[in-house]
């Protein structure tokens, strides 16, 4: 009402004045009282006349600008249709506005709700931050795998307790670049992935459960050193008597045993 009580005083004080000027220009005032009368009379239809224009234009454009600042606040309260068939076509485009805005967040907020359901329902643990740190979505993996539950808005600092995880997504953070690399976390083996979101320039990581592989991993090397070292024996033990029946045997027969010999330390380097 600020706006309306300013362009009241302001109109009337202009229309008192200057009905006065003209009232004293072209009218004869015999004495005093009389010109306080004609002063008075000016005065309140100056003021009535400010009031029907401020009713008719001020307080129309005042509650649009209203409903402007509402919509940018993101109160989507439908207006009053207006009297005044000057301002009626703009609270008409006002109101429309209001609705397709209404419509678009409706669509809006479904999709966040899709985005949201897809993310929670990928095993791997999925969280992005901006370039302060601040988390701004975690599906359910990563919060199991932090312990903590609602990481919107949290620094990951405050959030992340392993120090190769840390230390990776601290690299990240300093120097935004697309990444991986392995790592172990809470007795799992994770591939870490960092990517830059080209849009919003946030990063996305992802961390691949790799567990299972690595411990595949493990276990086909546990099992070539096993084969090695039961072969190893063996053949050390053979060549040990091919060496002694070299010693005893004739002549025939050492173009035999020296291949048997050859072959056998083949095997033994390779093993």
């Amino acid at each position: 009402m600020k706006l309306f009580q300013r362009a009241v005083i302001f109109i009337t004080i202009l229309l008192a004045v200057y009905t006065i000027l003209i009232f004293i220009l072209f009218t004869n005032i015999s004495s005093f009282l009389d010109f306080v009368n004609v002063i008075a009379i000016m005065a309140v239809l100056a003021c009535l006349v400010a009031i029907l224009y401020s009713s008719l234009y001020l307080i129309p454009l005042e509650k649009a600008v209203k409903i402007i600042k509402n919509i940018a606040s993101g109160n989507y309260a439908r207006p009053k249709k207006s009297r005044q068939r000057l301002f009626r076509p703009v609270f008409q485009d006002l109101d429309s506005i209001i609705e397709k805005l209404e419509l678009y967040e409706q669509k809006l907020t479904k999709r966040k709700e899709g985005f949201y359901a897809v993310i929670d329902s990928i095993q791997e643990a999925i969280w992005i931050q901006d370039r302060k740190g601040l988390i701004r979505t975690a599906n359910e993996s990563f919060e199991k795998l932090v312990q903590q539950q609602n990481l919107k808005n949290l620094y990951f600092w405050n959030v992340i307790r392993s120090k190769e995880l840390y230390d990776f997504v601290d690299s990240i953070h300093k120097q935004p670049a697309s990444s991986r690399k392995e790592i172990s976390c809470a007795e799992h083996y994770y591939m870490c992935s960092a990517s830059i979101l080209s849009v919003t320039g946030e990063i996305l990581f992802i961390l691949y459960d790799i567990t299972e592989i690595k411990k595949l991993e493990i276990l086909k090397k546990d099992l070539i050193l096993n084969v090695s070292h039961e072969l190893r024996t063996p053949l050390t033990s053979i060549k040990g008597y091919l060496e002694t029946l070299e010693a005893e045997s004739d002549k025939k027969m050492l173009p035999y045993l020296e291949i048997i010999k050859r072959n056998t330390d083949r095997l033994i380097n390779i093993i």
